[in-house]
């Protein structure tokens, strides 16, 4: 219950402070300058920093990482495959990129989590994808997925999540 809050009091002050910036931004004008962008990074990092502090806390969260060291690929952006596990996984995969391994995640993500209205805002902000699992006749996913990777610089995460979903052995 205290993580459900937590969760619904940081995404309230989350808003509050994208509407403060999109103000601050002559109203959205400037959102996409470098400068909004860092602060947009920082603020998502931010949250799932105090949001895994009080989860580990209040949960007995502990978080291992397996595979290559954050310094493994120094200097060039990474591709990051993630196999869906439950709710919880996408957030402990973006706060591992970000706060171990210092990286500026770019998110191919399912269009209904931006039902989410932080999520939605932010990632709108940020460079990141909503898509359909089912496109409309026309949409052309690889196209948009391509966007998204171009210009990948040194401190980038592409992060997508191949199978759509929560795993299952017909996803797979």
């Amino acid at each position: 219950l205290w993580v459900a809050f937590l969760y619904l009091t940081l995404e309230s002050l989350v808003l509050v402070v994208l509407f403060g910036w999109w103000l601050a931004a002559g109203l959205g004008r400037r959102l996409r300058t470098p400068y909004f962008e860092g602060l947009h990074y920082d603020l998502v990092q931010g949250f799932l920093w105090v949001f895994f502090r009080e989860a580990s806390r209040v949960l007995n969260l502990s978080i291992v990482t397996d595979g290559p060291t954050p310094d493994a690929y120094p200097g060039r952006p990474i591709l990051v495959c993630c196999r869906h596990a439950g709710p919880g996984d996408s957030f402990t995969l973006i706060h591992a990129l970000m706060h171990d391994y210092r990286r500026e995640p770019r998110v191919v993500l399912k269009n209904t989590l931006a039902w989410d209205p932080a999520i939605d805002v932010v990632l709108h902000r940020l460079p990141a994808r909503f898509i359909t699992p089912n496109p409309r006749e026309g949409e052309d996913l690889e196209s948009q997925i391509s966007a998204l990777a171009e210009g990948l610089d040194q401190d980038d995460a592409f992060v997508i999540f191949p199978e759509g979903g929560n795993f299952t052995p017909a996803r797979r």
